[in-house]
């Protein structure tokens, strides 16, 4: 990263040193080349100020309480109802710009935008990979600069040595091993190393579901197994069971028939005493038809049934 030029507008290290409310420094023109250039002047007169905007990260380092969010605020050091940072800069051989505008009148508001040098010469808002793209917004602008220059500690520990922090040689192993591990992009590498954790715990969910829907099958395919062991010469017990009762059918017939001949019997028995039950009523009837006749015959008037004897003895014979 290469800052190209500058632009503060109502930063009060600037109004406090230079007594004035607007800055432009070209560095281009001003390094003409050089390869080492210094910033000299008296204390308070705005050099720290200059350094802590060359860089397109929203923070001034020198002014930051802590690393991290809420370690820096511009509204501490900002003084006009509307200030601005305007940085040009280079980068892998691309030129962005960063434009911060901070607002202080009325209901506080910063915005920021990210924009490329594109082929045509406008400025266009940069969008990332992920469609990412710059929008104003202090979310959106932070995530912009940092997949192009990484994040804010490393490059404030390794590219940018702010004034008053500490020195690398004061880091402890476990921060060192950090810096490096975000400078060689092992962040990348470890990222990938959770996905694949990640995959690895979901196949070996999927494995145990498949080995126990395995196992049920092979129960249910030794219960076939059995089955058919089962139901092997199934096919040649019943085609000798047939053959048994085709030997025994002939010695069966006669049965029936002698059993069918004792039931006609039996009905034609059942039959003739009905008919001698029913003749011996008649008979009895005829009798003591008779012995009433007899009796009208004997008194010598006709008998109390009203019937003469040679028609009751013509009644009985018939």
């Amino acid at each position: 990263m290469q800052p190209l030029s500058l632009i503060l507008k109502g930063f009060r290290g600037i109004r406090d040193g230079l007594g004035r409310d607007v800055l432009k420094l070209d560095f281009e023109r001003l390094a003409d080349g050089a390869e080492l250039v210094a910033i000299a002047g008296a204390n308070g007169r705005g050099k720290t100020t200059v350094m802590d905007n060359m860089h397109p990260y929203l923070t001034m380092p020198s002014r930051a309480a802590m690393a991290g969010p809420g370690g820096f605020s511009y509204y501490d050091h900002v003084c006009l109802p509307e200030n601005e940072k305007d940085l040009i800069w280079a980068h892998d051989g691309r030129s962005y710009r960063s434009q911060v505008v901070i607002r202080v009148n009325g209901r506080r508001k910063t915005e920021a935008f990210l924009l490329m040098l594109a082929d045509d010469g406008a400025w266009k808002p940069v969008v990332l990979d992920d469609g990412t793209v710059s929008d104003g917004k202090v979310d959106t602008y932070t995530r912009c600069v940092e997949a192009l220059c990484g994040s804010a500690d490393t490059f404030f520990t390794s590219v940018f040595s702010a004034q008053g922090k500490r020195q690398l040689s004061a880091y402890r192993n476990a921060e060192i091993k950090t810096l490096l591990a975000d400078l060689l992009g092992q962040e990348e590498i470890r990222a990938l190393g959770q996905q694949a954790g990640e995959t690895a715990r979901l196949l070996k969910a999927g494995l145990a579901a498949i080995r126990q829907e395995q196992a049920g099958l092979d129960a249910e395919a030794q219960r076939i197994e059995a089955e058919q062991r089962r139901l092997d010469g199934a096919q040649a017990r019943v085609a000798q069971r047939l053959r048994t009762l085709a030997l025994h059918a002939p010695a069966a017939t006669p049965i029936a028939g002698v059993r069918a001949g004792i039931d006609t019997a039996h009905d034609g028995a059942v039959g003739i005493g009905c008919r001698h039950g029913s003749a011996l009523f008649r008979f009895d009837s005829a009798q003591k038809l008779r012995r009433s006749a007899d009796t009208a015959s004997t008194i010598g008037r006709p008998s109390a049934t009203g019937i003469s004897a040679p028609r009751l003895t013509s009644r009985v014979a018939v």
